[in-house]
């Protein structure tokens, strides 16, 4: 398990990704106020439930990496996937890793600007948290056109946390973006596994139809992987913590429940300080 330290209103907070044993987070409870896990097996949920005072479910696409890559292959949508990936083979592509990750981190916030799914990144940050992770970067014809970043958590499992394209308006861009994007993926899935790493996960996707991200997903799906359901938890050792935070969770998951126009929806999910208001 992946850990770091946080706050949570201003209490001292240990924050966890993939725990796998109930006596990792019952040590991470003795040390923090408060523990926040990402993507906790379902099995590994239902034993912390007795200090849970908040919840949100959460699905993933894993894909194996233990399989051969013929396996990996075959996996692919053939149609959608598999045929997406040989015609940006046949594209004028390099590919690196964690080179020019400044050019990297300008064609993520251009990204972000055009899709407003986020906040940028600011040097800092990017800088601060290069170490955990992969930067991939997709160049057609010297042009950077995709980038993946990737968090690390070897051997276990390689998941996709942040992706941005150049934009697809653009005439000469328009017949590339998709295919060298899968391109990407497929280059990755390849990676990972001669590398040994156990997952690849595509960090996240919805199975409603009505989702304004179920395209994205289906993206991802393509892929082959195995939906999993992985839930986010807040934890809390003391009672009267977990009472009071229970009643602030509940008036979040209302105002969350409130149709607000999309101005304010945008607004919320670029500003840091407002998006936590409603985590």
């Amino acid at each position: 398990m992946f850990q770091s330290k946080r706050t949570y209103c201003k209490l001292p907070a240990a924050f966890g990704w993939w725990p796998e044993r109930l006596e990792e987070v019952t040590a991470m409870l003795k040390q923090a106020a408060v523990v926040m896990l990402r993507q906790c097996p379902e099995a590994l949920a239902r034993e912390l439930s007795p200090w849970v005072f908040k919840s949100q479910p959460f699905q993933t696409p894993l894909i194996d990496l233990a399989r051969t890559e013929e396996e990996l292959w075959h996996a692919l949508e053939p149609k959608s996937c598999r045929y997406e990936v040989r015609k940006a083979q046949k594209f004028d592509c390099r590919i690196t890793l964690n080179e020019n990750v400044e050019t990297a981190r300008v064609l993520l916030n251009e990204s972000i600007r055009r899709l407003k799914y986020r906040e940028e990144l600011p040097r800092e940050t990017w800088d601060s948290e290069l170490p955990l992770h992969d930067i991939f970067l997709c160049y057609w014809q010297g042009t950077p056109v995709v980038t993946h970043v990737i968090f690390r958590n070897a051997p276990a499992r390689a998941r996709l946390l942040l992706s941005g394209t150049a934009d697809r308006e653009q005439e000469n861009l328009s017949r590339v973006i998709g295919p060298t994007n899968r391109l990407l993926h497929w280059h990755e899935l390849q990676h990972y596994r001669a590398q040994g790493w156990r997952q690849y996960d595509f960090g996240g996707c919805s199975l409603e139809k009505d989702s304004p991200h179920y395209a994205i997903s289906q993206f991802k799906l393509s892929f082959g992987g195995q939906v999993v359901a992985e839930p986010s938890l807040w934890l809390a050792k003391s009672a009267a913590l977990r009472a009071t935070f229970r009643g602030l969770a509940t008036g979040q998951s209302l105002v969350r429940k409130i149709p607000w126009p999309e101005r304010w929806r945008e607004l919320v999910r670029t500003r840091p300080g407002l998006a936590r208001l409603f985590r």
